[in-house]
């Protein structure tokens, strides 16, 4: 039979190896979970190969497919951003003037009164700390 052969072959993958053997021992009767433990693999992986399997015969044993985490939230986030820029673009095409709400000598008297609260010390030669000039 094709799938012994590919799982017995000394020139096989060993990943390709595992997939074979996993339909191999399903095919005899075994169980998903002592499949599993026989191989030392994952119950997921074991159902995944079996679907694989009914799904596109000894080709699909040969499937590429990526490692690790879906990439279904990278292409989210890219989606995001995209739709992030389109909104900062539209609001560069018409900006409006920025001001400042409070004069930087009621900025800097906040700082100096959470500093206290805080009971920060001031650098060496520092008699108030200044944010701005």
């Amino acid at each position: 039979m094709a799938l012994e052969r590919i799982a017995r072959s000394g020139k096989t993958e060993q990943r390709i190896a595992l997939r074979a053997l996993i339909v191999l021992g399903a095919a005899a009767g075994k169980s998903n979970n002592a499949l599993a433990k026989e191989l030392k693999t994952s119950r997921p992986t074991v159902l995944d190969w079996r679907r694989r399997f009914a799904e596109g015969g000894i080709k699909a044993l040969y499937d590429v497919r990526p490692r690790g985490r879906s990439f279904k939230p990278l292409a989210r986030a890219k989606e995001a951003i995209i739709a992030n820029y389109h909104h900062i673009e539209h609001h560069d095409a018409d900006p409006k003037p920025f001001g400042w709400t409070k004069s930087a000598n009621a900025i800097n008297l906040k700082v100096d009164r959470r500093r206290a609260a805080l009971k920060m010390p001031l650098l060496a030669g520092q008699d108030r700390l200044y944010l701005f000039a």
